[in-house]
């Protein structure tokens, strides 16, 4: 199910990437939305942050450019993985034992009624 949204934060640093990348590889955003087969205001929009880029055309635009690996750390694809960073996974690992922990105490607490 496709659900639609205004750009946000998110999207404007995608852009950012996008437009960072974009000027490393010395193209202007005519080049790039030539070769992505879209208009150059599209382009500049998604570098702007004024319209929501999909991720596999996110993608497209990183090979294009040389940078597969530039997209940020939960950013992908529908059924693909998303990475996530060895500090997130630990944060909410240890927030999991800690509910986990309140849950323990909550189940003695009522046992005790």
């Amino acid at each position: 199910m496709h659900t639609s949204r205004k750009p946000d934060e998110r999207d404007k640093q995608m852009g950012r990437v996008l437009a960072h990348h974009r000027k490393a590889a010395g193209q202007s955003q005519a080049e790039l939305a030539r070769q992505l087969g879209l208009s150059g205001q599209q382009v500049g929009k998604y570098e702007r942050g004024e319209s929501r880029i999909p991720a596999g055309r996110f993608e497209e635009a990183m090979a294009i450019l040389g940078a597969q690996e530039a997209a940020p750390d939960g950013f992908g694809e529908e059924g693909r993985p998303y990475r996530v960073s060895d500090n997130a996974r630990a944060d909410v690992l240890r927030l999991l034992d800690r509910l986990r922990s309140d849950l323990e105490t909550c189940i003695e607490q009522v046992k005790r009624l």
